[in-house]
């Protein structure tokens, strides 16, 4: 019987030492699980930050070109605005300018107007004294009437004719002198 306390003591012995071992080792195998999971969430917390910053620099490049592109496009746009104001400036100078051109023209259409005027009642007023000439010349013989009455009425054409001939010269003159502004000045379309 001796031995078999002996196997029971060396089995009890072998038991815990195998129980010791097994603790032991599944202690090393919790405390290395453990450290490669803290090292994989160490690196998988590692490359969260560098791909937190690769995406941040992305985000602000991103944002750089949009507000490059932005600022392009309103430089373009206010360079746009400018011209179309310029030109509508140009054309309003232009207009103006046509504006006082037909004002002038139709002052002066005005004041010649008048002067016919006064010419037509100088003519009434010169028949009239014609006829009241005639009654004084009654006297005369017909024809002697008749070539005073020629040479009178002759005089008095070749007056008015020469006269609106000078009108009609300063007309066309104007009237070129704006057709050569307008040519020189053409209105561009918008």
């Amino acid at each position: 019987m001796p031995d078999m306390v002996v196997v029971g003591l060396v089995a009890l012995v072998a038991a815990l030492l195998g129980f010791g071992i097994a603790l032991f080792l599944r202690r090393s195998f919790a405390l290395s699980s453990e450290t490669t999971a803290r090292a994989n969430g160490d690196r998988l917390l590692a490359e969260a930050r560098t791909k937190q910053k690769e995406i941040l620099l992305e985000a602000k490049d991103e944002a750089i070109k949009v507000a490059k592109n932005a600022e392009n496009e309103n430089r373009d746009r206010r360079a746009e605005l400018q011209r179309y104001e310029t030109r509508l400036d140009k054309k309003d100078e232009q207009l103006d300018q046509k504006i006082a051109q037909v004002d002038e023209r139709d002052r002066r259409l005005g004041v010649k107007e008048k002067e016919l005027d006064e010419e037509r009642d100088k003519i009434t007023a010169l028949q009239e004294e014609q006829r009241v000439e005639l009654a004084r010349v009654a006297s005369l013989t017909m024809e002697e009437a008749r070539n005073l009455l020629l040479v009178r009425v002759e005089d008095e054409m070749r007056d008015l004719i020469s006269r609106r001939v000078r009108e009609m010269e300063t007309e066309a003159r104007e009237q070129v002198a704006l057709w050569r502004i307008r040519d020189a000045n053409p209105i561009p379309d918008v």
